[in-house]
């Protein structure tokens, strides 16, 4: 049986305690930081809603 995703649920307890699918990542943040490297980027998808709709159709 798959996990549901915590689509909506913002409250982390919620999370674990109902059993949503959740991907721990601290483990990679330490990888991160041992590399020391001078900077590392953070990409972000695009926003899609129509206030950024908009600023593309002018």
């Amino acid at each position: 049986m798959k996990k549901p995703l915590p689509i909506g649920v913002e409250n982390f307890e919620d999370i674990i305690k109902s059993g949503y699918y959740y991907v721990d990542k601290t483990m990679f943040i330490k990888e991160l930081l041992d590399l020391k490297r001078k900077v590392n980027l953070f990409t972000r998808p695009r926003r899609t809603d129509a206030g950024y709709l908009e600023w593309t159709a002018i």
